[in-house]
């Protein structure tokens, strides 16, 4: 597991593989792994050709620290009224017009 890396010519898929096989069998004697662990330790594998595109990851992660989070963050806005806090379907506006 230590020593794992991505060979010359290897796929994302099989890397990926190769790695769930090897966490897979470390799990059936007791060693245990977070997800992020697990992520680390693939991003950690891939190859030197794959450092471009990880550069431009972690400048774009910088930059948007929190993209992708805020619907799981921020109110919902209404859509009638266009306040937040609740969705058009439980709109104090729309209610009163019935």
């Amino acid at each position: 597991y230590e020593l794992f890396k991505m060979q010359p010519n290897e796929s994302i898929k099989n890397l990926y593989n190769h790695l769930l096989d090897i966490t897979n069998a470390l799990l059936g004697l007791g060693n245990v792994f977070g997800k992020d662990e697990l992520v680390r330790k693939f991003l950690g594998c891939l190859n030197d050709e794959w450092e471009p595109k990880m550069n431009k990851a972690r400048r774009f992660q910088k930059k948007n620290p929190n993209k992708g989070e805020g619907s799981k963050m921020d109110p919902p806005t209404c859509f009638e009224c266009n306040k937040s806090g609740h969705i058009k379907v439980d709109c104090p506006q729309l209610k009163k017009k019935k």
